[in-house]
């Protein structure tokens, strides 16, 4: 998988995960009665490591992301 393709398959889990943030939320409002005033949503880091072929004096790169 190359840098753009890792991107483009954050891109994709971060929509899937607000669908389901949504749904849940939908849910929660259905079954309670409760709207919510405010929502936050915290996410741990996500850490990608890569290694890179022929390897370099490095030989691993770590990225770190923010959802």
């Amino acid at each position: 998988m190359n840098i753009q393709d890792a991107i483009i398959e954050k891109t994709l889990l971060e929509r899937r995960l607000q669908s389901f943030i949504v749904e849940q939320l939908a849910k929660f409002e259905a079954d309670t009665g409760l709207t919510p005033s405010s929502i936050t949503v915290e996410m741990l880091d996500v850490t990608v490591m890569a290694d890179f072929r022929p390897n370099t004096k490095a030989g691993r790169v770590t990225l770190d992301f923010r959802l």
